[in-house]
């Protein structure tokens, strides 16, 4: 079964945001939490193979509820454009997560001309996804950074508009963009940097 569905619409041109808007010294920013759609899917997997490897063994789900919806039933951020217009903040550039962290920002950077550095405590992971990466020895920033269909929305605004996101719950500030020629960096805990690359899907290479 294959549904196919193309949304069209309209809007006032400044009221549209692209890939290509940002500007360097543009704060990064994402609307919830990262990495739980890509955990509900490894656990699905995990349980999946159990399944088969024993056709009487009942999956165990409890306490991943919301990692499981987060893969199953997700939910598009329809409500940010009403946030932002509310606090008088007009993005700079944005586009959904769905290829993950990581890829999706390498499409702003590629479309604006710049470079980024994430800071990687301020990536939003959900508990529950963090629980089910440390008892998997997974990495829960590497999940986020990489795992995709969280379908959030990542975005840039000015640097003066911080107190103004900063006031809206459910968006974190995760970053700022940086010089074409300074590269991708992600900061860590201890303060130093490493490269970081677009890990996430990319259709060029599945095809």
């Amino acid at each position: 079964l294959t549904l196919s569905v193309t949304a069209l619409g309209t809007a006032p041109p400044r009221q549209v945001t692209y890939r290509n808007g940002a500007r360097k010294g543009d704060l990064i920013c994402v609307t919830g939490d990262l990495g739980g759609a890509f955990a509900g899917f490894q656990l699905l997997e995990q349980e999946n193979q159990k399944f088969g490897n024993n056709p009487a063994y009942n999956p165990a789900f409890d306490g991943y509820q919301y990692i499981l919806e987060r893969q199953l039933k997700p939910e598009a951020r329809r409500d940010l454009g009403q946030l932002l217009a509310a606090a008088g903040i007009q993005p700079t550039s944005m586009i959904d997560v769905s290829d993950g962290l990581s890829s999706d920002l390498m499409h702003i950077c590629e479309s604006s001309g710049l470079g980024s550095k994430l800071i990687a405590d301020r990536i939003p992971v959900h508990p529950e996804t963090r629980k089910f990466a440390e008892q998997h020895s997974n990495n829960p920033v590497d999940m986020a950074l990489n795992g995709g269909e969280d379908y959030e929305l990542l975005f840039t605004i000015s640097p003066e508009q911080r107190e103004g996101i900063e006031s809206i719950e459910g968006i974190t500030v995760i970053g700022r963009m940086t010089g074409n020629e300074e590269g991708h960096l992600l900061e860590l805990e201890d303060k130093s940097t490493i490269p970081m690359q677009a890990r996430g899907w990319n259709a060029a290479d599945k095809w």
